[in-house]
């Protein structure tokens, strides 16, 4: 997982923190910015360093989990912001999980990149899980300043989470754990036997499933809500693109899951929709990539998890993926090698990547393989 191999820019990074984000109505939003070293570090003066592309992660978890993210990219000529979701972290605001407002909160993040001295006006968007569905909610509102997105291990709101295609998941009143406050709740989250002993006690009980975020101690008016929607009606809709925002959308996308990705559901139902309402062009320029990971690796590839163990092959250094794609859709190096096809998967049995012009849309499938 060290992905340091293929960072070949300056070691030195300049880091702002505090930076407030005004969003149109008012709320300020809370970033940290991350840009390559120029000149004497201690000067540090903002505004000194040149125009850059800016990379921009916005999260409801801590933002301090995207500083490796963030080193990496601004060691390689890029700025890189984390941003604090709304009523998360430093930010204003109340947090109201895949609120139908997060694409426009996204949409002001962007523009106001566009505009700082330290911007060169593109803007690109990256991040798993909430924050790839939060790109996805960004480009609802097509900001023209976004010049690509890499949407990893999309939550799709309706379709894989809270509920399954209409199954409930109990993971959802331990994700609003984690989310609940304005810090995440990380030892909470991570305490399985507390969670197996919670979710035990529900199944055997016969309780109704409405009644589980006060069987594991956390009355949740967001978990109320959700149950009140049990099926995928309009209330879900809100917060996903339309058929008429996927045909409008043709920026280049990278969308990135894996076959044992709990929202992998989710991250190939935005695929299979902007494939089935995009443009020519905007289908075009949708590339997909399929691994053999689970949700975290997604993000960081590992070998071996829970008694699997992959080939060789499939490892590869993914952030460097990302900078060379984001290199590429802005005109400044070619298509990264990696990816062979407008889908790129891996066979775990040949312990290859192999690619394809299409994915289930009946298109004759080519033969790019990557020994």
């Amino acid at each position: 997982g060290d992905q340091s191999n293929s960072d070949t820019g300056s070691s030195e990074v300049n880091i702002d923190r505090g930076l407030k984000i005004p969003l149109a109505d008012g709320t300020p939003l809370h970033g940290t910015l991350y840009r390559p070293a120029v000149g004497d570090p201690v000067a540090g003066a903002r505004g000194t360093e040149k125009r850059l592309p800016t990379i921009v992660t916005i999260t409801p978890y801590s933002s301090q989990r995207f500083d490796p993210d963030a080193r990496y990219f601004a060691r390689n000529n890029f700025a890189f912001l984390t941003v604090d979701a709304r009523g998360r972290g430093d930010s204003g605001g109340s947090f109201v999980p895949f609120s139908p407002g997060d694409g426009l909160d996204g949409r002001d993040v962007v523009k106001w990149i566009s505009k700082q001295p330290w911007s060169d006006g593109r803007v690109l968007m990256r991040g798993g899980s909430y924050a790839g569905y939060n790109q996805w909610s960004t480009v609802r509102h097509q900001p023209k300043e976004l010049v690509s997105i890499v949407p990893i291990a999309s939550a799709f709101p309706g379709i894989d989470f809270p509920m399954n295609y209409n199954v409930p998941v109990t993971h959802s009143i331990r994700w609003l754990s984690l989310t609940s406050g304005v810090t995440p709740q990380g030892r909470m989250f991570g305490d399985s036997a507390f969670w197996n002993r919670k979710f035990r006690a529900y199944h055997t009980s016969g309780a109704a499933f409405e009644t589980l975020d006060h069987i594991v101690g956390n009355p949740n008016p967001h978990f109320d809500e959700w149950v009140s929607h049990p099926v995928q009606d309009d209330y879900w809709a809100a917060r996903v693109p339309t058929a008429a925002q996927y045909a409008n959308l043709d920026l280049p996308i990278l969308t990135i899951t894996g076959y044992y990705d709990g929202d992998q559901p989710g991250a190939m139902e935005y695929y299979r929709r902007h494939m089935r309402h995009g443009s020519e062009a905007g289908k075009d320029n949708h590339y997909l990539l399929l691994g053999p990971w689970n949700h975290g690796g997604t993000r960081i590839p590992v070998q071996e998890f829970g008694g699997l163990r992959f080939g060789d092959g499939m490892m590869f250094d993914a952030f460097a993926l990302d900078r060379d794609w984001y290199r590429w859709v802005l005109g400044e190096g070619e298509r990264p090698a990696f990816l062979l096809d407008r889908v790129t998967y891996y066979v775990a049995g040949a312990d290859q990547w192999k690619g394809t012009f299409s994915y289930g849309d009946g298109t004759a499938a080519s033969s790019t393989t990557l020994s």
